[in-house]
């Protein structure tokens, strides 16, 4: 049994307008900690082929366990990568989807543990491209057999996922199993 946390009329609508031609820019989306993918999605940047044009991160910058910030730890990474990012931080929800839905990016949850996938489900049926790790039920979420955007929890595979997500104009996200 679920129980929501995102009603389904207060999803992303489905948008009609989507142009993903040369779409080369990603949004990572949740929280900038460990938990949440961040070192996962910075190791998978660093094997990825196809660079992106941009990064956009948004979620709350938060101490890590080295006792440095997450955003310090971005901006020495990608530096060394030599790509273009933002961090967007403590934005509420509304905001954060907002940006999501404007920038029609591709997102990019990497969560390595999850209990609720309530991000993930808020931008199924969005026509958004998403790509997931595989972790705290988002498989049960997903209607169609072919999985092509979840990811395991390895930065081989997810930079893999990034690279066809780069590299394809093929607008298929999540969908819900009904």
């Amino acid at each position: 049994i679920v129980q929501r946390n995102c009603t389904l009329n207060k999803r992303i609508k489905k948008r009609g307008d989507c142009n993903y031609l040369n779409l080369k820019k990603l949004i990572y989306f949740g929280r900038l900690e460990e938990r949440k993918g961040l070192y996962l999605f910075l190791e998978a940047l660093g094997e990825i082929e196809s660079k992106p044009d941009e990064i956009i991160f948004l979620g709350s910058d938060c101490c890590l366990k080295e006792e440095v910030l997450a955003s310090d730890i971005i901006k020495r990474t990608l530096e060394k990568l030599e790509l273009s990012y933002e961090i967007k931080s403590n934005l509420n929800r509304e905001e954060a989807l907002k940006i999501i839905q404007e920038k029609n990016h591709i997102v990019i949850i990497p969560s390595i543990i999850e209990n609720s996938p309530c991000v993930v489900e808020e931008l199924l049926d969005s026509n958004l491209r998403i790509i997931a790790t595989d972790t705290g039920g988002i498989k049960e979420m997903i209607m169609n057999s072919d999985v092509q955007w979840l990811a395991q929890t390895n930065s081989t595979d997810l930079a893999n996922k990034i690279d066809i997500a780069l590299k394809t104009e093929d607008t298929e996200a999540f969908k819900l199993r009904s």
